[in-house]
């Protein structure tokens, strides 16, 4: 028995002298150069579950957060290559093992059975860890052939190489707004709080905002400071709608307005 959502993704092979069986589900989001999150595949009876995972023998470039830290020099470029490869994609998971404060590692392998984590240290957007066995040997080439080629993260640093980052609450929304009304802006969706209302990150100036989404309101999800969600009633699949379409999405955002407090609003 397992009280652990992985335990109710689907199997896709039974699991022989101990080794972890594959699962299967679908890519739901790209945390980091390194880390997705993966949903299971069959949502008929609601928001599936859900399983974090760091790919195992090999360390992206960190994003930095709103509390300071920076970005690693070329961590966007890699989560930014790991979103358009994997985004939506069905994919086939095991964990095989996890951190001491929790954070599980393991493989993750496209339809076509590719290494998701020879794609990216062959393409240059992570390092592969120091370890034994031929897969850890496989990374290890790969990851030579990359730095000699100077492919993504091994290629000289410039300007753009680390973000400039406009974290929400640190600029005047009332001035973004009429620098950029009614002009359709390329963004990424980066969070559903709940059905209508995202956190959005305006590109290339990588403002991220919070948006309403004008003309509607989707039932509320409130959280406490434990992480227990407070859902009032169809509030969860009204999210999970919006996040299956739309999360770490490319999309465009036109701003309509912004009330007194600062909020924005507008159209996806």
């Amino acid at each position: 028995t397992c009280a652990l959502p992985i335990c109710h993704l689907t199997t896709t092979t039974e699991s022989k002298m101990g080794q972890p069986s594959l699962l299967n589900g679908v890519v739901k989001a790209v945390l980091s150069g390194d880390t997705l999150l993966i949903m299971g595949a069959d949502s008929s009876k609601g928001p599936p579950p859900e399983k974090q995972i760091s790919l195992t023998g090999v360390a992206a470039p960190r994003l930095g957060n709103r509390n300071g830290t920076p970005d690693q020099p070329f961590a966007w470029g890699a989560r930014e290559f790991l979103r358009k490869q994997v985004i939506g994609k069905r994919v086939t998971f095991k964990v095989e093992s996890a951190t001491p404060t929790g954070r599980e590692m393991g493989a993750a392998y496209m339809e076509d059975s590719t290494s998701i984590a020879a794609l990216l240290v062959s393409n240059g957007w992570a390092k592969a860890k120091p370890g034994d066995g031929p897969e850890a040997e496989e990374l290890a080439g790969l990851s030579r052939q990359a730095e000699e080629q100077q492919l993504g993260m091994w290629a000289p640093q410039t300007d753009g190489s680390v973000r400039a980052m406009h974290w929400g609450g640190t600029f005047d929304s009332n001035a973004l707004f009429e620098e950029v009304k009614s002009k359709p802006q390329d963004a990424i969706i980066e969070q559903v709080a709940t059905g209508s209302m995202l956190r959005i990150m305006l590109l290339p100036s990588f403002h991220q905002i919070t948006l309403m989404l004008s003309g509607i309101q989707s039932p509320s999800i409130k959280r406490a400071e434990d992480g227990s969600e407070d859902a009032a009633p169809f509030a969860r699949e009204a999210r999970f709608f919006v996040e299956t379409r739309l999360l770490h999405r490319d999309i465009q955002v036109k701003l309509d307005g912004v009330d007194k407090s600062g909020a924005l609003f507008g159209s996806v």
